[in-house]
């Protein structure tokens, strides 16, 4: 994959509703790409890609999906999808959060989140971003284990996460920088 082949699904016109379901897109540079959209995404297996799902300002459901062995599972800029049961592995990141995006991570209702492990690194912070992981209303219930850092924190803003499991009852893989 490169940036001169963008073979993956690219969606950049204005589309507020529609759903990506059941498909399988290996070797792409961005397998999935939303710019100003909110395509959901359910069911499908993305692998191979530098960018398994690029979203900028883009707010979809992303649910029941394998998104694995990508440089990045999930890049977000300006976007706050909610992102559910899903299998996130062996992703450099597994969810990169950046430029204010909010995700919800999780899903308090069903108890069942993501599993987001064998990654680099599980959640990305960057550049005022503040995903919600886990708190009473959105977002828990995942596993976020075997991971070089679960979670690292490089902003200043916070990092929501109750109701998780990160491999033991005294978690060690996080870091936190410059906040």
């Amino acid at each position: 994959p490169n940036a001169t082949t963008q073979n993956g699904i690219k969606f950049t016109t204005n589309i507020s509703m529609g759903n990506i379901n059941y498909f399988q897109i290996r070797n792409a540079y961005r397998g999935i790409y939303e710019n100003g959209v909110s395509v959901n995404i359910t069911n499908t297996a993305i692998s191979g890609c530098t960018d398994g799902i690029y979203l900028y300002n883009s707010n979809p459901t992303i649910q029941d999906c394998n998104i694995h062995n990508n440089t990045t599972g999930i890049s977000l800029l300006y976007s706050s999808p909610v992102i559910k049961e899903n299998y996130i592995q062996n992703n450099n990141a597994g969810i990169y959060c950046s430029s204010h995006s909010n995700p919800k991570i999780g899903n308090p209702s069903t108890q069942i989140g993501n599993q987001i492990s064998g990654n680099s690194y599980g959640v990305i912070v960057f550049n005022n971003a503040l995903p919600i992981v886990g708190n009473s209303t959105y977002g828990g219930y995942n596993n976020l284990v075997n991971s070089c850092y679960n979670l690292l924190n490089t902003t200043q803003g916070y990092v929501y996460a109750q109701n998780n499991w990160w491999g033991s009852s005294n978690p060690a893989n996080f870091l936190i920088s410059g906040g």
